[in-house]
């Protein structure tokens, strides 16, 4: 299946996905935090959560404790535990920071990496975040803590890892990758360190450094690696979606948008469904590297859709901008036309109340439809 604002999302750039566990997924955007049950979205930003002072979410992940943490483009940071949302403070001392990273490792601690700095809160309750001194002004590209508990930390062309609380040391200097800005790092399960820059991949181990590259006229900007439970590592790139197979990354064709939209964002739920979140490309679930999707083309009254609501086992009420609602059943779209009055509304939820009367949340307020 494939999600985006014609099914429900706020916002098609997906940049950032966690799952907690409760099972949702939680979906970073431009338009803010979005809540995800598998049919409904709901979305949270400053229109709606006091909280939120900046919309644009670009980093999500769970701690140990289930608690989940938010950071932002902006340098805001905020975290959700039993549904109450807390914001963060990271310096007194600095303005302007920008969230490039956000990582919880095993010990429950939280590193955020920053345009100015690394930060670190230890797992302590309602500790304060400290500033990690080796990297005090530094611009902190990615973060990663691989299978055995080593800590990694690029900058803008170098690599540095910690292991059990013990010195920084540095592993990849800036003259072993000159002129490529690091943008991901990975550990597969042999151990292989992999170095995602905004041109090609590069694999580290045992000491050797070895260059790939994605193919003559792809984008090389990496984004995302994911090794699914099966063994199969993905790579995710501005060009599309690739798959690790026989020493070389291999495209994967029928991923919908991919051919002209990023792809930034990468997961594997708990029922092994892997997640693929693109840059207006919207939202979509590969099972059994099964594909589908809806758009206006096979009969939707839109395309600019904002909710989505199951009513049984074979209907599906959809919203949307422009005042319009429709009916999916029997494989089949039906499409109903708001009044003149309404036509600019925007449906933003839907809840059945039954007997086939809905209940509409909309930009002009709440309106019963039967």
């Amino acid at each position: 299946m494939t999600w985006k604002t014609e099914r429900g999302l706020s916002n098609n750039s997906i940049i950032a996905i966690a799952q907690d566990r409760a099972g949702y997924l939680w979906l970073g955007t431009p338009n803010g935090l979005v809540q995800f049950d598998g049919v409904n979205f709901k979305n949270f930003n400053k229109e709606n959560t006091v909280e939120f002072r900046d919309d644009f979410i670009n980093n999500v992940v769970v701690d140990r404790r289930g608690i989940l943490w938010i950071g932002s483009y902006g340098g805001h940071l905020l975290s959700l535990n039993d549904g109450k949302f807390t914001g963060h403070f990271l310096s007194d001392k600095l303005s302007g920071i920008s969230n490039h990273c956000l990582v919880g490792d095993v010990r429950g601690n939280i590193w955020v990496g920053t345009s100015q700095g690394l930060f670190c809160r230890p797992d302590i309750h309602e500790g304060l975040f400290r500033e990690v001194p080796e990297f005090a002004g530094k611009k902190i590209y990615c973060l990663w803590e691989d299978r055995s508990g080593v800590f990694w930390v690029a900058t803008k062309n170098s690599v540095w890892f910690r292991r059990n609380l013990g010195q920084w040391q540095q592993v990849l200097a800036d003259s072993d990758i000159r002129g490529y800005e690091i943008n991901v790092l990975y550990q597969d399960r042999g151990s292989r360190l992999w170095i995602g820059t905004d041109n090609g991949v590069f694999g580290y181990q045992n000491g050797k450094i070895v260059y790939y590259s994605l193919g003559q006229g792809m984008r090389n900007n990496i984004t995302s690696f994911l090794e699914d439970r099966d063994g199969n590592l993905w790579l995710a790139s501005e060009g599309g979606m690739f798959r690790w197979q026989n020493g070389k990354f291999q495209f994967l064709p029928g991923i919908q948008g991919q051919d002209n939209n990023y792809i930034y964002s990468l997961y594997e739920d708990f029922e092994g469904s892997l997640w693929v979140g693109m840059i207006e490309g919207g939202l979509t679930q590969i099972r059994d590297e099964k594909i589908t999707s809806f758009t206006s083309r096979e009969g939707l009254g839109g395309d600019l859709i904002r909710c989505l609501h199951g009513a049984g086992s074979d209907t599906l009420w959809i919203g949307g901008n422009g005042g319009y609602l429709s009916l999916y059943k029997n494989d089949r779209f039906r499409n109903f036309t708001f009044p003149e009055t309404l036509r600019n509304n925007s449906v933003w939820s839907i809840e059945y109340e039954g007997q086939d009367a809905l209940w509409l949340g909309t930009s002009l307020g709440l309106i019963r439809f039967q």
